[in-house]
């Protein structure tokens, strides 16, 4: 991956992470792309279920769907082909 355009690590560091959605299975698979991603894990909870492992279906990082359902409410996970489409 290229970076081509300015990209300041600054604005993310007040959070403890920051992370790029990817879906499968018409969302009912969320999980997190390992292309780019931002992780403080002196500040992150639940660094067990951390896991870049394929699942069923979904490449690297699928087994990340774990992790992501304690951070957010399933209900409430944006859906990814509508954050794609909003430029």
């Amino acid at each position: 991956m290229f970076l081509i355009d300015d990209f300041d690590i600054n604005k993310y560091a007040t959070y403890d992470c920051a992370v790029v959605l990817q879906s499968r299975f018409d969302h009912q698979v969320n999980y997190i792309w390992n292309g780019i991603y931002y992780f403080d894990i002196l500040k992150m909870r639940n660094k067990d279920l951390l896991n870049w492992n394929c699942c069923n279906g979904c490449d690297v990082g699928g087994m990340m769907k774990e992790w992501l359902l304690k951070k957010v409410d399933k209900a409430s996970m944006p859906n990814t082909d509508l954050i794609r489409l909003d430029k």
